[in-house]
């Protein structure tokens, strides 16, 4: 498996200074939306860029919502810190997947709740941005507590692919019906210590959790685990086009009143791990 890395901090802060852009998050102590936009890759003169975005909220049932999206962007006047405006790519050169995480409390740690069934999402159309996301029944997923949602990105540049890195959205208490009640005063739990690859290669892979919200134990007793990168893209890179997802899926493509358009993708991540 190939690790992927995070875009260095020299770019993404100068920008985040420069538009204020780069990195922005809701404030989780007050919002039923938690998310962060990030920069995970730019070419040399940063004329082309990939920005990742992680969301989760309560949704419209209280269980939650998890949405990420990888954004195509370019720089028409090689501004160094300008890199914002859409960029449309042609079918499958744009790639999303996502984690959803759930916090153990009793063990104080992040464990893995679902995720999609296809190893990877690609855009069908031309299209500027590719967005996932997944609506979990009132109940929740992987039983009541804090979540967040792992978001991982990717975009074919000549025939390459960037990106990769995988981005928290932040953690939210569900289910949440606190809109109707005036919020939540719930301590938040600290975010995962595998959020960047370097910290993920120190400490290894992360438990799965059951529908209970507790780890899964195989057959040995000890807990299951998976590493919580994520596999490169392994659509087609010699230049033509990637090869479209294979399942079935609910697709919808839309065009803003600018004319960026936007493929979106319902994935099934309601169902937790089973022991």
């Amino acid at each position: 498996m190939r690790r992927v890395k995070r875009i260095a901090a020299r770019f993404v802060a100068p920008l985040a200074a420069a538009f204020g852009m780069a990195i922005t998050s809701s404030n989780p102590a007050s919002a039923h939306v938690v998310y962060f936009q990030e920069y995970v890759w730019a070419n040399a003169d940063s004329s082309r860029c990939l920005q990742s975005y992680s969301e989760t909220s309560h949704g419209a049932y209280g269980g939650g919502y998890f949405k990420g999206e990888a954004r195509s962007l370019y720089d028409p006047d090689l501004n160094p810190f300008d890199c914002i405006l859409p960029w449309e790519r042609q079918a499958g050169d744009l790639a999303e997947y996502a984690r959803v995480m759930k916090w153990y409390e009793e063990g104080e740690a992040w464990l893995i709740c679902t995720e999609p069934p296809e190893d990877m999402y690609y855009n069908n159309d031309s299209v500027y941005a590719l967005r996932i996301f997944a609506r979990a029944p009132a109940e929740t997923i992987c039983g009541p507590g804090h979540y967040g949602m792992f978001n991982y990105a990717w975009m074919r540049d000549s025939g390459e692919w960037q990106g990769g890195a995988y981005l928290w959205s932040g953690s939210h208490l569900l289910p949440d019906t606190s809109s109707l009640a005036g919020g939540t005063s719930e301590e938040l739990p600290p975010p995962p210590d595998g959020i960047s690859p370097e910290d993920t290669a120190v400490r290894g892979e992360v438990m799965l959790a059951g529908p209970d919200g507790k780890p899964i134990k195989g057959a040995n007793g000890k807990p299951l685990t998976k590493p919580l990168a994520v596999d490169a893209p392994t659509a087609s890179t010699d230049g033509g086009p990637s090869t479209a997802t294979t399942v079935d899926d609910d697709r919808t493509v839309t065009t803003d009143e600018d004319g960026n358009v936007t493929e979106t993708v319902v994935v099934d991540m309601v169902r937790p791990y089973h022991n």
